[in-house]
């Protein structure tokens, strides 16, 4: 008897360790403006959300009227702007998945390892960062339209029901215009060198 108390005993402790360790990797909430709502993974409920929160799998971010929110991870920085509704699909040691499903993110990648993954996914596309560099995706309201915008970085877009990927390129000393991957291709002028424009939209 006294062996099984203290087998339950040492199960008790490992579910309460695990329930209260932090994840391996994590983003930190380091900036609010206005109205900022966060939903915990694996949560239904929605709370304020607060500066400095650790964020990680699951967990979900929405930015109300006017207002803006950003989040650090290592080399990565998210910005997200009005009325935008945004997840951590997967993250772990090698692997960098979100989701914008409504709204406006900025990416800024200062550093990329050979072994890292940076994925972007939207409705119509799965976007995956390449190199450094400063990235905006754009989905509008009724969610049906995705825009990627590079500017001095690199990425491969694949169109969600296709089965072949293009590459988004943005080169400080040129602007690629005509159609890439039989989709519209917009080259546009960014604050900081060259930058490219693709639309996508909803089949």
């Amino acid at each position: 008897m006294r062996k099984l108390s203290i087998l339950l005993s040492l199960a008790s402790f490992a579910i309460a360790q695990a329930a209260t360790d932090p994840p391996g990797r994590a983003a930190r909430l380091s900036y609010i403006n206005g109205t900022v709502s966060f939903q915990p993974g694996g949560v239904d409920d929605w709370v304020p959300a607060e500066v400095n929160r650790p964020m990680t799998t699951g967990d979900r971010l929405w930015t109300g009227g006017g207002s803006r929110a950003e989040m650090n991870l290592g080399s990565l920085a998210f910005r997200l702007s009005s009325r935008t509704n945004f997840t951590f699909v997967n993250l772990d040691d090698k692997t960098t998945q979100v989701q914008l499903s409504l709204g406006s993110l900025n990416v800024r990648l200062r550093r990329l390892a050979e072994d890292e993954a940076v994925e972007i996914d939207t409705p119509q596309v799965a976007f995956t960062l390449l190199r450094p560099g400063d990235y905006r995706i754009d989905v509008n309201e009724t969610g049906d339209a995705t825009i990627v915008t590079v500017r001095g970085g690199d990425g491969e877009a694949g169109r969600k029901g296709a089965e072949e990927n293009f590459e988004a390129r943005a080169e400080d000393d040129e602007v690629r215009e005509g159609q890439v991957g039989g989709l519209p291709h917009y080259p546009g002028q960014g604050t900081a060198g060259r930058c490219v424009e693709f639309l996508f939209h909803s089949s």
